[in-house]
């Protein structure tokens, strides 16, 4: 053994101590004796004993007495009373006060091998256990201290997507604002000129009649070209959660390869209306149902039986398919989340976080980011078609 186990051999009979002393050491034992009970007392606050083997009859005190006085200074001793006397009272008083085990006078030096190796093992298997229920305990902190840091990452990514909503949809509104403005003011200026002519010049106002329904025309056709760029409403739900109101089916894929999160997913959308959701078990298998049909976004899960989501985003960016993801994943940490977030991905939920409130939120907030992309790319379009 790497570290000997040691026993205090407790007994007045002089001739007991030498020869269980003897034996253990034999036995590879680390031993020590003690006459009395204040002599054993003295020596088991010097150190720790794995075990004591105690007389229940000591000229200065009940070896009984003596179990709670061990148990208090080393509660894992292992203590295994030694007696003359074959009472049951005797033997269950012992056990109750916290002896493991008690053998009888005279010693069968078999029988006390036994017995000690038993009362050892014992000691050690609950000394196991105790450091491995601390280990599970701080494993637990651990990972609930690395929940409350992922929820507080996730809640300042929720914020900092609101930040860059409200960004890009401002940018949209002041390049609308402006390209509008440039455009009013030509048809305006024409408009509101002619009229103050028909004032000046009241004798023939039928010559600027033309030249105002034309610069009215011009004005109704730059607000017809505004009006085009349609937008995705949302109303409040709930628990903080948002049900996404749009004209048309959501079509959503899930890509992954079991069926309980699928069913999860189900729960957590089932009182989303409007949306239609469909399962990929595999990266193969998605493209093969990209290439048949349009989905509106798509539910990633990070590990596939074909490979991973990062793979499935250089997939998609390869073959130039536009679509919003959102990852989701069991292996949680901040390097992938920043990888499928550089990759492409719109959003990225721990699996342990996902809930029906932090799906829809999520859902939420990537297909208005998609909506503000496509948004930008019309208002750019629309202010080329202005300009001309």
């Amino acid at each position: 053994m790497d570290e000997k186990q040691s026993i205090l051999i407790v007994d007045d009979d002089k001739s007991t101590c030498r020869s269980l002393k003897l034996i253990f050491g034999k036995k590879g034992y680390e031993t020590d004796t003690a006459g009395t009970g204040k002599e054993a007392i003295d020596k088991a606050q010097e150190r720790f004993f794995n075990l004591t083997l105690l007389d229940i009859k000591l000229p200065d005190t009940e070896g009984v007495e003596l179990i709670a006085t061990f148990k208090e200074m080393h509660p894992d001793m292992a203590v295994i009373m030694i007696t003359g006397y074959a009472s049951l009272e005797t033997a269950i008083q012992a056990l109750n006060n916290g002896a493991s085990a008690y053998i009888i006078k005279p010693l069968n030096i078999d029988d006390v091998l036994a017995t000690v190796r038993e009362a050892l093992e014992k000691q050690r298997l609950i000394a196991q256990k105790r450091l491995a229920e601390e280990a599970l305990k701080r494993t637990t902190q651990d990972l609930k201290k690395t929940v409350k840091e992922l929820r507080k990452a996730n809640q300042k990514i929720l914020e900092q997507q609101k930040s860059v909503i409200e960004e890009e949809r401002l940018k949209v509104l002041l390049q609308m604002s402006g390209a509008t403005a440039h455009e009013l003011n030509q048809p305006l200026a024409i408009l509101l000129g002619n009229i103050e002519l028909m004032k000046l010049r009241k004798d023939k106002p039928e010559k600027y009649i033309d030249t105002i329904e034309k610069a009215g025309q011009r004005i109704s056709d730059i607000v017809k070209k505004m009006s085009t760029i349609r937008h995705y409403e949302t109303r409040p739900y709930p628990g903080e959660s948002y049900i996404i109101n749009l004209d048309q089916m959501i079509k959503i894929l899930t890509v992954g390869d079991s069926d309980g999160d699928f069913e999860m997913i189900k729960g957590c959308l089932k009182d989303q209306k409007g949306i239609d959701l469909s399962k990929a078990s595999d990266i193969y298998g998605a493209m093969k149902i990209l290439e048949q049909g349009h989905f509106d976004l798509i539910l990633l899960y990070y590990i596939l039986p074909d490979g991973d989501g990062l793979d499935f985003l250089k997939r998609l960016n390869q073959k130039g398919i536009e679509i919003p993801v959102i990852v989701i994943t069991a292996q949680g940490s901040e390097l992938i989340a920043s990888q499928v977030i550089q990759e492409g991905a719109y959003d990225y939920l721990p699996k342990e976080i996902v809930s029906r409130e932090s799906l829809s939120r999520s859902i939420k907030n990537t297909m208005e980011k998609a909506r503000l992309k496509r948004e930008i790319q019309k208002a750019q379009e629309k202010l080329k078609e202005m300009s001309k």
